[in-house]
């Protein structure tokens, strides 16, 4: 038996009223409800794994990617979780030369950043970037996320020489 069919026959019980066995028209009843009642219950399970990047699979994590525009949805499960947490660890100490290049590995960039202090520029260049990324989106996520005082130059490995 169920908590919920459980519940609803001792609560019956209780008040002396109803005898239910399982020949009954209330048992039949009561395990149609419990019927119902589980399949609310699975669906507020599985809402309830999606709510959290730990423990989401599917709909959970592509709403969480799409809020931070990341385009990583060819990678493992547990990778994405990975790179999603990274991206929401983001907060206002986030200044340093690991931090930019922890957040553009969360993006699924590799990277290497030259910085130029003296002339308050950077460039980036973009090693890889995840399957499906195209190269504007890999650019516009350096750019999103390079210092505000900095001129961000990007250039691609394959496109040096």
């Amino acid at each position: 038996m169920s908590i919920s069919f459980t519940a609803m026959e001792n609560a019956l019980l209780a008040t002396g009223l109803y005898e239910i066995t399982e020949d009954t028209r209330l048992y039949a009843e009561l395990k149609a409800y419990d019927a119902g009642l589980q399949i609310l219950h699975d669906r507020l399970g599985t809402l309830l794994r999606e709510t959290f990047v730990l423990t989401a699979e599917s709909c959970g994590l592509e709403a969480r990617e799409a809020l931070f525009g990341l385009n990583i949805g060819a990678c493992s499960r547990e990778e994405r979780r990975r790179l999603l947490c990274m991206r929401g660890a983001v907060d206002v100490n986030f200044i340093s030369r690991q931090a930019f290049l922890d957040i553009l590995e969360s993006a699924g960039i590799q990277a290497s950043v030259t910085e130029s202090p003296g002339t308050q520029q950077i460039t980036v260049q973009v090693l890889s970037a995840a399957d499906g990324q195209t190269r504007e989106e890999t650019e516009q996520a350096v750019l999103e996320y390079a210092p505000a005082h900095a001129d961000c130059t990007v250039v691609f490995a394959n496109e040096t020489g």
